[in-house]
């Protein structure tokens, strides 16, 4: 990754895009052509959690304001107080969903993958590591902060197996004392005595495994750490794991699913991926042309509710873990293999470009 892509809340107006960063120039070429249609626009890149407070210090006036959120996961509810806030101005929101939680009357949602050029730019800048596929152990979770699923399946791994079986990292950093909500009781038989373990054992453990530890997300993409090339497979552990959600407009499912390096570094090295996140994941990048032919039930990743979902993951688990690891090797390589290859041979690019291409003309058709 670019650290300039990280540079929060970059703010341009679309008259003055030369100031606007490099690489934020090439990601959305296509804007500053389209101004004499937007009128006047204030453009509002890589937003991370941005507060209330900056609704009211954000220009006026503006024809058009233009927001993307960059590899963090969309503000829904800022985006709804803004919009609120900007009710005769027409608000874009650049992203990777097909839309918006919210159905603002005045907010156009622009469905834009990233991460196709994303890893493009990271192959042009850095060596490729060569991988092999004959790894020692089965399986990787990697955790720097509490959040529910993530901290399930460490604490299941580290109950249940065999220590040289599985490659795991947990940093136990409380962002928020509300996340912490994972260590209520929920009733499930097969979650709760996980629940038991974190409060009695795992939550207190500081767990780091030997040699160069890089899962910090701003650090890059780089996957050459034994967490990716000594595992077969890698529960990706992303920021984001709800779907389905009540809010205040009633229950919904969650846009999604949202991807971070911590999938891309997975599929990049060639290894297994488990998604620890929003359901439909391989679904949703069987549809970019990746292969998911794994050997354990895909089932939980169509489970849009949290329990049922983290459930079926720690059943996926135990399959996995009466797998012999020569038997897991043979039986992920022809995926593992073809997704790194589909990432490094640029036909996920071309696939992702022709796509986002598509979004931009149909509203370039809507707006003219």
């Amino acid at each position: 990754m670019h650290p300039a892509f990280f540079k929060q809340t970059e703010t341009v107006f679309l008259d003055q895009w030369h100031r606007a960063d490099p690489y934020t120039q090439k990601l959305f070429s296509w804007l500053p052509e389209l101004q004499g249609s937007l009128g006047r626009t204030y453009c509002c890149f890589n937003f991370c959690w941005p507060e209330e407070s900056l609704i009211a210090k954000l220009p006026r006036g503006m024809d058009t304001y233009v927001f993307h959120f960059g590899t963090e996961y969309i503000d829904w509810v800022w985006l709804h107080k803004f919009c609120k806030q900007v009710a005769d101005s027409r608000v874009i929101l650049i992203s990777p969903y097909p839309g918006a939680l919210y159905a603002e009357p005045n907010l156009t949602a622009i469905q834009i993958d990233f991460w196709p050029d994303i890893l493009q730019w990271y192959q042009e800048e850095h060596d490729i590591t060569p991988v092999t596929y004959d790894r020692p152990r089965k399986i990787s979770s990697l955790a720097n902060r509490v959040s529910q699923f993530r901290s399930y399946v460490c604490a299941y791994l580290h109950q249940t197996w065999l220590k040289e079986d599985y490659l795991l990292s947990w940093r136990g950093i409380v962002v928020k004392p509300d996340h912490l909500y994972l260590l209520d009781a929920t009733n499930n038989p097969r979650i709760d005595p996980v629940i038991d373990y974190l409060k009695s054992t795992f939550f207190d453990l500081r767990i780091k495994p030997d040699g160069d530890f890089s899962n910090n997300p701003v650090s890059n993409l780089s996957y050459d750490w034994a967490a990716y090339t000594d595992c077969v497979i890698n529960c990706s552990n992303e920021s984001v794991n709800n779907s389905f959600q009540r809010t205040r407009q009633g229950p919904c499912i969650m846009p999604g699913p949202y991807l971070t390096e911590k999938t891309w570094k997975c599929l990049l090295s060639g290894t297994a991926l488990l998604p620890v996140g929003q359901y439909k994941t391989y679904e949703y990048l069987e549809a970019q042309g990746f292969k998911f032919d794994y050997p354990w039930s895909k089932e939980f990743d169509q489970q849009s509710g949290d329990i049922d979902r983290i459930a079926g993951i720690l059943d996926c688990l135990d399959q996995i873990k009466d797998m012999p690891l020569d038997f897991l090797q043979s039986a992920t390589r022809e995926s593992s293999q073809h997704n790194r290859d589909h990432i490094l041979s640029g036909a996920y690019r071309k696939q992702g470009q022709a796509k986002n291409l598509n979004s931009i003309q149909q509203f370039i058709d809507h707006i003219q």
